[in-house]
């Protein structure tokens, strides 16, 4: 299975928001267009634009609250706690300048949320393909 399933996937269960995807990124749809050919543009602005695209295209997708909630940060994060588990307080894993130097080398969590569901979906994808 290719990476144009997930897209043809994605724009099958909300045509409405991958329309509005595409016409974000300059791609004008008008008509019925088939879900495949939605995938196709999907894939296509992705290849084209990268990183932000795939995030668009990956905050519609239709599981992302399931795969978020399988694969997201612990609670037990030490950014997220007083204690880490380490024992030592959340502020002694700061830079200077106050930024966390821990979980998962300071990433924000907006940007692991979107890291996890490209994880996500690469794992449906394998068991998919069986």
């Amino acid at each position: 299975m290719d990476e144009t399933a997930v897209y043809t996937y994605i724009a099958q269960q909300n045509p409405y928001l991958a329309e509005s995807v595409l016409s974000k990124y300059n791609y004008a749809v008008t008509g019925d267009i088939a879900p495949a050919d939605l995938g196709n543009a999907l894939n296509i602005i992705v290849s084209e634009n990268g990183a932000p695209a795939f995030k668009d295209v990956m905050s519609i997708h239709p599981d992302k609250d399931v795969i978020l909630e399988l694969f997201g940060t612990p609670a037990s994060c030490c950014v997220c706690t007083p204690m880490n588990m380490m024992g030592m307080p959340a502020s002694a894993n700061n830079d200077a300048m106050g930024h966390s130097k821990c979980g998962m080398f300071g990433k924000s969590k907006e940007t692991m949320q979107y890291v996890l569901l490209g994880v996500g979906v690469i794992v449906a994808l394998a068991v998919i393909s069986k």
